[in-house]
């Protein structure tokens, strides 16, 4: 009994983790990465529809933090890098926050559609973060990025 119970566990959990993997990916990929202190995160975008969109995407850590483009989609968005006193880093971890504001590039498409938007760990492929809004609306994300600032006396070769 008990491992038929074990079993129904694993496999709803599979399940879920299969989804969320998929749903993660499906559709959108990355649109840029960034390095953030030696780590490197993936910033998506997604919104459902056959409109084109173009999004402004800042990413900003502490003041003390090293950070740059790795690479862009084609045809990719604005990324603006920014450093913020306010945030910190702390044993390997960079405070970070994401902010994405979606908007179309056409005048038909409907206000409201819903966005939705992911910080990824590009080296171990982890969702660090999440959020949802809607077109013409600033969506941002604080996540947590494996990382390491100058006090941490990191070589960033």
């Amino acid at each position: 009994m008990w491992r038929t119970k074990a079993l129904a566990i694993s496999v709803v959990v599979l399940g879920a983790l299969l989804f969320g993997a998929v749903s993660v990916f499906a559709g959108w990929g990355w649109n840029s990465k960034v390095n953030v202190g030696g780590g490197l995160i993936s910033t998506a975008w997604y919104v459902e529809g056959d409109n084109e969109y173009f999004a402004e995407i800042a990413v900003t850590v502490p003041d003390d933090a090293v950070i740059f483009i790795e690479e862009m989609a084609p045809d990719a968005e604005k990324v603006d890098l920014r450093h913020d006193l306010g945030l910190r880093c702390i044993g390997g971890i960079v405070e970070t926050t994401v902010s994405y504001l979606v908007e179309p590039t056409d005048d038909f498409t409907a206000a409201g559609e819903a966005v939705s938007v992911t910080v990824t760990d590009e080296g171990t492929g982890i969702v660090l973060g999440t959020g949802s809004g809607v077109l013409g609306e600033t969506i941002t994300v604080g996540v947590e990025v494996p990382g390491r600032c100058a006090h941490d006396e990191y070589n960033f070769d």
